[in-house]
């Protein structure tokens, strides 16, 4: 007999979420994992090129493997999740890492098909995360830096006012283009779909900025292209 459920929409993605009612946990964890690679799958179709996707997992330590078109990524933590200030939970159907914006992170090898460009000709991107934070303040969601700070682009949310910020950087010729939004796309204690993306012209205008599906207006920001 099964549980009720009920449906999530995500775009042109429905995902079924067993309920929890008549489960035992196993039986709902793996319920949880089965419509996880259904959201995966789906979402891959929809995507095309996907570079990199993460979804964590409750049972993760010190690494994590991504799932994503062509192949898979381990993303490794800066320290157990198990010593993380606040452990791993359960969001819907898949999992929430908590990180303490100061020494917690995931980290992942450099590849060349994440700068998203040679050098000479950029390329369009775009990339989300779903957040809740705790506190306004400077913090990087998702950045491509090495361990010495040299950075190609990152994406952050800005101290003190919440706005979501894309910047893409050059260091070779120590040169940053970027958008910032105009109002506050992240809130305290709300979850929240936040993204940009970038139509590879080297120029400022090309960049967009995004709030739960809805494009936020911005101002440029940055040292020239």
């Amino acid at each position: 007999m099964r549980s009720p459920r009920s449906d999530r929409a995500f775009g042109h993605i429905k995902v079924y979420e067993e309920l929890t009612v008549g489960k035992t946990g196993a039986q709902d964890m793996n319920a949880r994992l089965i419509n996880t690679d259904l959201f995966q799958s789906r979402l891959l179709d929809i995507c095309g090129d996907v570079r990199f996707l993460w979804m964590p997992g409750l049972s993760s330590t010190t690494t994590d493997t991504t799932k994503e078109s062509p192949g898979t990524r381990t993303v490794t933590y800066s320290k157990s999740i198990a010593t993380f200030d606040n452990p791993p939970t359960a969001l819907g159907n898949g999992v929430a890492v908590h990180f303490d914006g100061t020494d917690e992170e995931g980290d992942t090898p450099d590849t060349d098909d994440l700068s998203f460009g040679d050098g000479a000709v950029d390329e369009a991107f775009t990339v989300l995360a779903l957040i809740n934070i705790t506190a306004i303040s400077t913090a990087f969601i998702v950045t491509k830096e090495d361990n010495t700070n040299t950075a190609e682009w990152a994406l952050t949310i800005d101290n003190t006012t919440g706005k979501s910020r894309l910047s893409l950087i050059d260091e070779s010729a120590s040169a940053e283009i970027g958008k910032v939004s105009s109002a506050a796309v992240a809130a305290v204690g709300t979850w929240g779909l936040i993204g940009a993306s970038y139509d590879g012209a080297g120029l400022a205008g090309g960049i967009s900025i995004y709030h739960d599906g809805t494009t936020y207006a911005a101002v440029e920001a940055g040292s020239g292209a």
